[in-house]
């Protein structure tokens, strides 16, 4: 067996330079682990802000759409065009030089509200739900506004551009159908919620109602107005809140980009994103090879649930911590060309010198030195025992005395 000839100050610095390694090997360790946690910790932040936010912007067009469409509705100006449409608008006898006229002007005033209110939708259907004027949101690059006439019989869509110009719309009949449909809203004035081939539809139903003599009143149409959520709002709050964003419709279409393989993923108990009276927002949390989902439900008309995600990989946050890795490296440099070294003097000033004066005293002794160890003043074992070795000293030298004599 190969012993190591080290002395016992050079064993004392290196236990306290391994112990020094080992500090910092731990430290190193917790420091990791606690970058895990912050990181998963500011994910779920910056997620339950994004559903926050989304939260806010469903409650707040709720509202809009049921404040801001009834004086639309009640504006006399917009009653009596409409009147006029419901009570002469025949297919057979369609007068385009009446008619064309006034729903080109409904169609700017419609324009007018709903860019000024911020809607998606706007239009106006007379009482056998036969479409006048409307407002749609980017429906062509060059228009938004139009309103159906009838050509030799049959329904035709014009649409007015910025200069006031009515060009024909090629097949936008069905295309604004498909864009306008009234059929889903049963009740006026309740907001309905369903998907759509571009994300989620909320859309309300408003009578419009004309005063008659002796205090009665009919209805001459219905004003229909409707939000639009889908990729471009889930980009909005993706770029506010920094993390990745998806809407998730039932019949499996995905807006956004979420950056993690959702198929993976149990869909199973997710819990609606908030109800009327609880301003806190619900969702479910999965955190899976280092990405942290959360996912949302918000019920739709009939039945099913649209599913809304955020989620934050934790590589994409790492970037934010480079910062406190740089201090963290630092504080380790630091304490291992710093702290060690002052650590390793201060240790052996206070342990191995004493050690080694205690040395030279024995030493002089056995030469004959019989002079009293000094500078041990306290009461630790150091001190012990260089006054026991000076009571051994006085010992032999009263020994030696009475040997002389």
């Amino acid at each position: 067996m190969i012993e190591l000839n080290i002395s016992f100050r050079n064993k004392l610095m290196l236990f306290w330079l391994g112990s020094v390694v080992a500090v910092l090997a731990m430290a190193g360790i917790a420091f990791l682990y606690l970058q895990d946690s912050h990181l998963e910790n500011l994910s779920i932040k910056r997620i339950e802000n994004s559903f926050s936010i989304l939260s806010s912007e469903i409650e707040s067009r709720k509202k809009l759409l049921i404040t801001k469409t009834e004086p639309i509705a009640d504006n006399n100006d917009n009653i009596n065009i409409i009147s006029l449409i419901d009570s002469y608008q025949d297919a057979e006898k369609y007068l385009p030089k009446v008619f064309d006229v006034e729903k080109k002007r409904f169609a700017d005033n419609l324009a007018s509200r709903a860019i000024d209110i911020g809607f998606d939708y706007l239009s106006v259907h007379d009482t056998k739900s036969t479409l006048a004027s409307f407002f749609i949101k980017n429906i062509s690059p060059k228009a938004n506004k139009g309103y159906l006439t009838f050509q030799n019989g049959k329904p035709a869509i014009m649409l007015v551009d910025d200069g006031g110009e009515a060009v024909l719309m090629e097949g936008g009949v069905e295309a604004i159908s498909e864009q306008i449909n009234t059929s889903h809203t049963h009740e006026y004035f309740n907001v309905y919620i369903h998907a759509v081939s571009q994300g989620i539809k909320m859309e309300i139903l408003v009578p419009i109602v004309k005063n008659l003599l002796g205090g009665q009143s009919k209805i001459v149409g219905n004003l229909h107005a409707a939000y639009l959520l889908g990729e471009h709002l889930i980009n909005d709050i993706s770029k506010k809140t920094g993390v990745s964003a998806a809407l998730l419709l039932p019949n499996g279409n995905l807006f956004g980009n979420i950056g993690t393989d959702i198929s993976q993923h149990d869909f199973a108990n997710i819990p609606v994103l908030s109800s009327h009276n609880d301003r806190k927002v619900n969702f479910k949390q999965i955190v899976s090879n280092g990405f942290v989902l959360g996912v949302s439900s918000l019920p739709l008309q009939n039945g099913q649930q649209a599913y809304l995600l955020f989620g934050n990989s934790k590589a994409e946050l790492t970037p934010n911590m480079e910062s406190l890795e740089r201090s963290a490296i630092l504080v380790l440099i630091f304490m291992l060309f710093v702290v060690a070294p002052i650590g390793a003097y201060y240790l052996n000033y206070i342990f191995t010198s004493p050690i080694n004066r205690l040395m030279a005293g024995v030493e002089g002794m056995r030469e004959g030195n019989r002079e009293h160890l000094s500078g041990f003043d306290s009461k630790d074992e150091l001190s012990v025992l260089a006054q026991a070795i000076n009571s051994m000293s006085d010992s032999i030298v009263k020994r030696e005395k009475e040997l002389r004599e």
